[in-house]
């Protein structure tokens, strides 16, 4: 764990992969994520939370001050055939609002490139939505380009 100095505030923030005694504080954050922007959390949110802990095609870090779960990071991993690799994807990257600004999120995005680079991805990337266009900059302090738009449907 490594000290973080905010202001007059030494804090040491630890990033660790989310264990199952983590589910309420996971679900918790993503829930107060999903009313905050207006969104629906799915029933199954904690279905997902265990099979990305269970089936090994994607994970969940955690940051966390003396035992206060700070904010989330959840990833998937999707062979890739022209990378010859897999590809890592950050699909939700959640900061209690109390904690923003004290750079919980850049720790959290630097654990999962660290993952990333561990299982010997090709690249890891995210969709920033355009509601979210404030957040381009923080991506790109920690080197993500905009490569294009993302092009999405329902299945069903």
């Amino acid at each position: 764990m490594d000290p973080l100095r905010i202001g007059e505030l030494l804090m040491t923030i630890a990033i660790r992969a989310a264990i199952a005694a983590d589910k309420e504080a996971c679900i918790e954050l993503l829930q107060d994520f999903a009313t905050a922007t207006g969104e629906d959390l799915s029933a199954a949110a904690g279905d997902v939370f265990d099979n990305l802990l269970q089936t090994g095609n994607g994970e969940i870090l955690v940051a966390e001050d003396d035992g206060e779960l700070l904010g989330l990071v959840s990833l998937t991993y999707t062979p890739v055939m022209r990378f010859g690799a897999e590809y890592c994807r950050i699909e939700e990257l959640v900061v209690d609002p109390s904690r923003r600004g004290e750079e919980v999120g850049a720790r959290l995005v630097e654990g999962a490139i660290g993952r990333a680079r561990g299982r010997g991805c090709a690249e890891i990337g995210t969709d920033l939505l355009e509601r979210a266009a404030q957040h381009r900059e923080f991506h790109a302090r920690l080197g993500f380009d905009s490569i294009g738009t993302a092009l999405r449907r329902p299945v069903d």
